[in-house]
C-alpha cells in the first residue's frame, strides 16, 4: 500500500491544498514517521483491538467493517446455501446414475457452469430478469419507496423478519434472489464434481455393501451411510469457499451495487486509506481461521471417529 504510487492525503484534501497543509495533515495521521515505526504501532494498537480509523472518513475501522460487513453475510449465506443444495444434489444423482444421462448431463452442467465469468452470469441475469422479463430487480438491497428496518444485524432480509417488516421483507428478498442465483450457481458446479467422486468412493466401499446385503433399504444406505461419509472433502470446500466470499465477493457486489466489504475494499485501496485497508485483511484473516476451526467441528459430528 506504501509502495504504490498516490498520496492518501492529497486525494483526501484535493487538488488545491497547500503544502502546508499537506504537511499537517501528514504529521496528524503520523504519515510522516518511518515505515517500520508506523508498522510496529499498528501492530500494538492490533493486539489491544485497535484497528485505528479511516482516514476518508475519520470514523474508527471496526464501525465502517460493522456497517458493510452484514452485507457480505447476507450474500454469502444466500449464495453458499444455494451451492450446497444444488452442488450435492447433483452430485449424489450424478453417482448414482454414474455413466448414465444424467450423470452426463449433471457433468456437462458443471463444467458449462464452472466456465462463466462470475461478472459476465450476474448482467446475463440483469438483462434477463430484470430489463427482458421485468420479474426481479437489479441492484442495491432495498427499494427507495420501501421503510428500511432498524438496524440490528445489519442484514436486511433478517432484520425486516424480526421486526415484522414484511413488505420490507419480501422486497429485500426479490432483491438478493439474483444475486444469491449468481453465486449459488457458480459454486454449486465446483461442489457437485467433487461430491460426485467421493460419492461414488463411498458406494463402493465394504459398509455400504454389507448394509445392502443385509436389506438396508437403499435410500438409508445412500443418505446415511454413503453420503455421510462422502460429505467430508465437500464440507472443506463449502467452509473454504464461504470463508473466501465474506472476505468480499467484490464483481458480484460491484454488478449488483452491493455496498458490502468487497466494495469498501476496493474504494480504500483506490483512496490509499491504509487503515481501512488493512483492517479488512486482518479481520478477512480472522474469519478464514475461524471457519477452518468450524470445519474441523463439524467434521467430528460426521465422523466420530475423529474425535479420538
Amino acid at each position: 500500500m506504501h509502495v504504490i504510487p498516490g498520496d492518501p492525503i492529497r486525494a483526501m484534501l484535493g487538488p488545491k491544498a497547500t503544502e502546508e497543509m499537506v504537511s499537517m495533515m501528514r504529521h496528524q495521521l503520523g504519515l510522516d514517521r518511518p515505515l517500520l515505526t508506523q508498522y510496529f504501532d499498528y501492530l500494538f494498537n492490533l493486539l489491544h483491538g485497535d484497528l485505528g480509523n479511516s482516514i476518508t472518513t475519520r470514523r474508527p475501522v471496526t464501525y465502517e467493517i460493522a456497517l458493510h460487513f452484514p452485507i457480505t453475510l447476507q450474500l454469502t449465506l444466500g449464495g453458499i446455501i444455494i451451492a450446497a443444495i444444488l452442488g450435492i444434489y447433483s452430485g449424489v444423482i450424478s453417482a448414482l446414475k454414474e455413466n448414465k444421462l444424467a450423470d452426463h448431463a449433471a457433468r456437462i452442467y458443471a463444467f458449462f457452469v464452472y466456465s462463466l465469468p462470475v461478472f459476465w452470469l450476474g448482467l446475463m441475469f440483469q438483462i434477463v430478469f430484470g430489463k427482458m422479463l421485468g420479474v426481479l430487480p437489479i441492484y442495491g438491497t432495498l427499494d427507495p419507496f420501501i421503510d428500511r428496518p432498524p438496524f440490528i444485524t445489519g442484514m436486511v432480509v433478517v432484520d425486516s423478519l424480526i421486526t415484522g417488516n414484511l413488505p420490507a421483507f419480501f422486497n429485500s428478498l426479490e432483491h438478493m434472489i439474483l444475486p444469491w442465483l449468481t453465486i449459488g450457481l457458480l459454486l454449486s458446479a465446483t461442489i457437485s464434481r467433487i461430491a460426485r467422486a467421493n460419492m461414488i468412493e463411498a458406494l463402493g466401499e465394504d459398509y455400504v455393501v454389507g448394509a445392502r446385503a443385509k436389506g438396508t433399504p437403499e435410500s438409508v444406505v445412500t443418505y446415511k451411510h454413503a453420503l455421510r461419509n462422502a460429505l467430508l472433502p465437500v464440507v472443506t470446500v463449502i467452509g473454504l469457499q464461504f470463508a473466501l466470499l465474506l472476505g468480499g465477493a467484490l464483481l458480484t457486489e460491484y454488478v449488483y451495487s452491493l455496498n458490502g466489504m468487497g466494495s469498501l475494499l476496493i474504494s480504500a485501496i483506490y483512496d490509499r486509506d491504509f487503515p481501512l485497508t488493512q483492517g479488512i485483511v486482518v479481520v478477512f484473516s480472522l474469519l478464514v481461521a475461524l471457519v477452518s476451526l468450524s470445519i474441523d467441528i463439524v467434521y467430528a459430528f460426521l465422523d466420530p471417529r475423529i474425535k479420538y
